[in-house]
């Protein structure tokens, strides 16, 4: 049911060129595997934001990702502008719990449910981006 939901409101996201941001930092929460991301039905224009807050069970630890495909590069810049002038730093040691939360995650590209395949992660580590992908 979810599923079709989602497709349909892809479907009207597309229809009218809606830009979507996804908030999927509970995403993995579903440890067998069955979250479904709307950028799966809606790539071109979703933007998914996560941490590890949510999905490791590390409250607290504020250190944010953003996935953007690629038709939304361009809007990269101005957002890391905007939050490095919001947020301060996140503390090296939660750098670090991240860094090993990512490299043992199989599909790690900054969201471990990064959709699709082509998406490019933004990381926001104490200030800095780290585009990769």
């Amino acid at each position: 049911m979810m599923r079709d939901h989602l497709k349909a409101l892809a479907e009207v996201a597309r229809r009218y060129e809606i830009m979507l941001l996804s908030d999927e930092i509970y995403g993995e929460v579903q440890h067998d595997g069955s979250h479904i991301s709307i950028s799966r039905f809606y790539p071109e224009r979703t933007i998914i934001s996560g941490g590890i807050s949510g999905w490791c069970g590390a409250g607290g630890w504020c250190l944010g990702t953003f996935v953007f495909p690629k038709e939304l590069f361009w809007l990269m810049e101005p957002i890391v502008t905007t939050v490095s002038e919001t947020y301060t730093s996140t503390s090296a040691p939660i750098q670090h719990a991240a860094i090993s939360a990512y490299d043992d995650s199989p599909r790690a590209t900054g969201v471990p449910c990064a959709e699709p395949s082509d998406s490019r992660s933004l990381w926001l580590l104490g200030g800095e981006s780290l585009a990769g992908g």
